[in-house]
């Protein structure tokens, strides 16, 4: 892992107003997270790590993933406002794609290729809006089999973001990667 120094030396060269410690949350994560966290704080550097590992990480912020399967995205944001204080948490906008046969003893589904999806999506005639999950779907049928297609767009993705802002987490992070340029309609 990168030398104490090093850290500080690349965020003030950078202009960077926190590090992200995106490690697996298992105990090889939470070891790292248990040596470098506290020089982090006494940095007073903004550290942000995954919710799962928040006790190993007493003073950083908590990473909560967007992605829901079931149930209410609100209720979701609500359990963990009730677990950490509100300012600790910070909103990871994952954009979902994800295909379930129906019925589904598969809780994640399969994760859909965006050619995958555009192709899906045409065949379908559109989409809905579900407010309960904060997520659009589309249903469609395979050789018999009916299909519920979960997925996220820019204008969810900025309903996610207002949600979790109305609640009071600290931040929202979307990774370029995921979003394209659709991030420049989510931060709006």
């Amino acid at each position: 892992w990168l030398y104490k120094p090093d850290i500080i030396r690349q965020v003030k060269r950078r202009g960077f107003s926190g590090v992200l410690l995106d490690v697996p949350a298992n105990d090889d994560g939470g070891a790292f997270l248990a040596r470098i966290c506290p020089f982090l704080a006494s940095q007073g550097l903004v550290h942000y790590v995954p919710v799962e590992l928040a006790d190993r990480a007493p003073q950083a912020k908590l990473i909560v993933p967007s992605a829901i399967r079931g149930g209410s995205f609100s209720e979701m944001l609500r359990h963990f406002c009730s677990l950490y204080e509100p300012s600790r948490l910070c909103l990871e906008l994952i954009r979902t794609s994800c295909d379930f046969p129906m019925p589904s003893a598969d809780p994640d589904g399969k994760p859909l290729s965006a050619q995958e999806f555009d192709y899906l999506m045409s065949q379908s005639g559109g989409g809905y809006y579900s407010a309960e999950l904060c997520c659009r779907y589309f249903t469609y049928m395979d050789s018999g089999t009916p299909h519920f297609v979960m997925y996220d767009d820019r204008t969810t993705a900025r309903e996610k973001a207002a949600q979790a802002a109305a609640m009071g987490f600290f931040a929202c992070f979307a990774l370029y990667g995921e979003w394209g340029e659709d991030i420049r309609h989510i931060y709006m």
